[in-house]
């Protein structure tokens, strides 16, 4: 995958985000999501591990050092970004778990995730 921009629209926000998505040249990828973001000081800890690019939507799977761990929605066709985390899916405690059924994880908004 070439480093990949989406741009997602927030509409509770009225607002633009970028999604720059960023190849580290050893087969994992990290994301930018720029300055200024609510979500991105949050999140500053979380490295990408995963990342599923398909029809309908991106996936990107992230955890911390600490075993935390978050799986981001975003929808393809730019109207916005859901998270899923151990907040609103309380029975999957572990990024292998999330992350393997990330098609059925519960998403919600980021103060809904956090």
């Amino acid at each position: 995958m070439a480093n990949t921009s989406y741009i997602v629209h927030d509409r509770e926000n009225a607002a633009e985000r970028r999604i720059r998505l960023i190849d580290n040249g050893d087969g994992t990828y990290s994301h930018d999501t720029g300055s200024g973001s609510a979500s991105g000081s949050a999140l500053a800890s979380y490295e990408t591990n995963d990342i599923e690019d398909g029809a309908t939507y991106l996936y990107l799977g992230q955890s911390t050092s600490s075993a935390a761990w978050c799986v981001k929605r975003v929808n393809q066709d730019g109207t916005g970004i859901r998270y899923a985390t151990v907040t609103n899916n309380g029975a999957v405690t572990t990024y292998s778990d999330a992350w393997t059924n990330r098609a059925t994880l519960t998403y919600g908004r980021f103060d809904e995730a956090f």
